[in-house]
C-alpha cells in the first residue's frame, strides 16, 4: 500500500509538470499577441554542476552534471557513493533525472526567469552496485556461511521537485525533495528512505 501510495505521488508530480509546463507556455503566447516583448532577463544557462553536502550526514556523496535540452527542459545525470550502516554497506550508483523548468512566476505580467533558473520538477531514477563487508556467521557443523547478506543491485524511481536559486557569477543554491520508490534491492538491505532531502552547492555557465 505504501509503494502505491508514493507511485500516486510520483504519477502526480509528473502530471503536474506537464500541465503546469504547457499552461505556461500558452499563456505567454497569448500574451505576446497583445503585449510587447518582454525586458531581457539575461541569458539562460545550459551547464551547472553541484554538490550535495546535505547527504553527508546521511553517509552518501552526491554530485551531479545538468546540462540544457531545450528551452524549458534539462537532464541532470549524477554520481553518488553510499557507506552506510557503520561502514557495512557501500555502494557505487548512477541516475538521472529529466526537469520541466516552471516559471510559475510567468503567469504575472513579464515575470520569467532564465533557463537552468527557479522551480523544477521531473522524474529520476538510480542504479547502485552494493557490497557487504559485515561479519560473517559460520555454521561450526558445515563451516558454511549463514549471513545472508552478500551485496547486489538497488534500483529506484521517483519524483523530485526543487529550486534553484543563481547569485552572482553563476554560483547557486538548491533546496531539493525526492520521494523514492525502491523497486529492487540486495537481500537483506533496508537503507533507503522513501524520502530525499537536499542542499545542492554548485555552479553554471552559459
Amino acid at each position: 500500500m505504501k509503494n502505491l501510495i508514493y507511485a500516486a505521488l510520483a504519477v502526480f508530480v509528473l502530471s503536474f509538470a506537464m500541465l503546469a509546463s504547457a499552461s505556461a507556455q500558452t499563456t505567454q503566447a497569448q500574451t505576446s499577441q497583445t503585449q510587447t516583448a518582454p525586458p531581457d532577463t539575461g541569458a539562460a544557462f545550459t551547464s551547472a554542476i553541484s554538490l550535495n553536502p546535505i547527504s553527508l550526514i546521511f553517509g552518501l556523496f552526491d554530485a551531479s552534471y545538468e546540462f540544457k535540452l531545450s528551452k524549458n527542459n534539462s537532464l541532470v545525470v549524477f554520481g553518488s557513493y553510499w557507506d552506510i550502516d557503520a561502514g557495512y554497506w557501500a555502494a557505487f550508483g548512477i541516475g538521472a533525472s529529466y526537469r520541466w523548468y516552471l516559471d510559475v512566476s510567468s503567469v504575472t505580467k513579464w515575470n520569467n526567469k532564465p533557463m537552468l533558473e527557479g522551480f523544477s520538477v521531473g522524474p529520476v531514477a538510480s542504479i547502485g552496485f552494493w557490497k557487504w563487508s559485515g561479519p560473517s556467521i559460520i555454521d561450526p557443523a558445515t563451516g558454511a556461511n549463514l549471513n545472508p547478506y552478500n551485496g547486489g543491485v538497488s534500483f529506484q524511481i521517483g519524483g523530485s521537485a526543487a529550486y534553484k536559486w543563481v547569485f552572482g557569477g553563476g554560483w547557486f543554491v538548491e533546496p531539493e525533495i525526492t520521494i523514492w520508490i525502491p523497486v529492487a534491492s540486495p537481500s537483506g538491505f533496508a537503507g533507503f528512505s522513501d524520502f530525499g532531502l537536499g542542499g545542492n552547492l554548485g555552479y553554471a555557465w552559459h
